[in-house]
């Protein structure tokens, strides 16, 4: 069964590993190609939750966490990115 739900604090590993997987980080992430740190995805989920103009869901397949979908509003556009692992 597939579940959606908003990203959460504790869903902050999760990106920390699909971020870090090469196959994902040289297409998403902040630096292109780069790994990102537990600090910096801490840091990220505090600004994310202060931008009204985002929105984060986590995708989970028979419960377990397998990527997520970012909404955002973009010069009054709405711009999805998803990331399946």
């Amino acid at each position: 069964m597939i579940k959606i739900r908003i990203h959460k604090k504790i869903d902050i590993p999760y990106r920390l590993r699909w971020l870090n997987n090469p196959k994902v980080n040289r297409y998403i992430g902040d630096k292109l190609g780069e790994k990102t740190t537990l600090k910096e995805q801490e840091k990220w989920f505090k600004n994310y939750q202060k931008d009204k103009n985002k929105k984060f869901f986590t995708i989970f397949f028979d419960n377990k966490p397998v990527g997520w979908s970012a909404y955002q509003i973009f010069l009054n556009r709405i711009e999805r990115l998803i990331c399946l692992l």
